[in-house]
């Protein structure tokens, strides 16, 4: 029995094998291989050519790239004109009104190159302008400024003054024009073509970048504003004052010149409880 039963598996066997070679056989005639014609190769090809770094694609590129990164930089400049006409130093420039006249003589690009030791060069640039002061006396007199004053202000951690600025300005020719809040100084020389104008706010200065100044926009600066004689000492002393003067720069200060006394009767300030309150005001 047992052999009859190993016999029979032998001979089982080859079956298997059969079966095998003849499911192989049927998988190698169910599998179709693709074979690409001339045609298929031509079309495959042409559209990798669109990706390919042939000459023409790198021109097309570059022209491209050129033309979006130009559309980019127009749209940021009119950006930057319309929210900013003014530029304030970074806060690291910690003499903000000697970087307005920097960036407006020099260019922006000089912050850039030296922002690494700004101490440094502060001190030397100012130190440059110890000649300056010392040469030119007409300069000092005609703007009632003192020379060791203004030698002592450019070593002054503080910053420089206006009254400095104002000098440095002058002898590179430039007019100037100054506002706040309440106030406009200019400084007008017929010589002189070009212009540099500094606005304070919130004790910072900022230098005008809006468009390149003229006579034509004096006016418009100075509209509501009290126009001032001496960037230095802008308030005269009382005596020099009408009282319709007074209250006018009152007025454009936001002072209030009526005042309420006993009894709720309103009177008017006098006019040097009002030039005293103008004083306060500018400290």
């Amino acid at each position: 029995m047992n052999r009859n039963f190993k016999s029979t598996n032998r001979n089982f066997k080859p079956m298997n094998r059969n079966f095998k070679s003849m499911n192989r056989n049927k998988i190698k005639r169910d599998i179709t291989i693709y074979q690409p014609n001339n045609n298929d190769i031509e079309d495959l090809l042409m559209n990798l050519n669109k990706y390919s770094l042939t000459n023409k694609n790198i021109v097309k590129s570059i022209h491209f790239t050129e033309k979006e990164v130009k559309k980019q930089t127009v749209a940021e400049v009119k950006i930057t004109k319309k929210k900013n006409d003014y530029f304030y130093p970074s806060l690291d420039c910690k003499d903000n009104l000697f970087w307005c006249w920097i960036t407006h003589h020099f260019g922006s690009q000089e912050y850039e190159l030296n922002k690494n030791d700004l101490y440094n060069y502060e001190i030397n640039k100012k130190f440059e302008y110890v000649s300056y002061i010392r040469g030119n006396k007409h300069l000092l007199k005609s703007l009632k400024l003192n020379r060791i004053k203004l030698e002592e202000n450019l070593l002054d951690d503080n910053g420089i003054d206006l009254g400095l600025f104002t000098f440095i300005c002058l002898v590179h020719k430039y007019n100037i024009i100054y506002t706040d809040n309440y106030m406009y100084y200019e400084y007008i020389d017929e010589f002189n073509n070009d212009y540099i104008m500094i606005n304070k706010r919130n004790n910072k200065y900022g230098l005008y970048i809006k468009e390149k100044i003229t006579k034509d926009h004096l006016e418009s600066f100075k509209k509501n504003k009290w126009i001032i004689e001496s960037i230095t000492k802008p308030l005269r002393s009382v005596g020099s004052y009408k009282v319709g003067e007074i209250k006018e720069i009152c007025k454009i200060m936001n002072i209030d010149v009526m005042k309420t006394e006993k009894q709720f009767r309103i009177k008017s300030y006098t006019k040097n409880e009002l030039y005293e309150k103008i004083k306060q005001h500018i400290m």
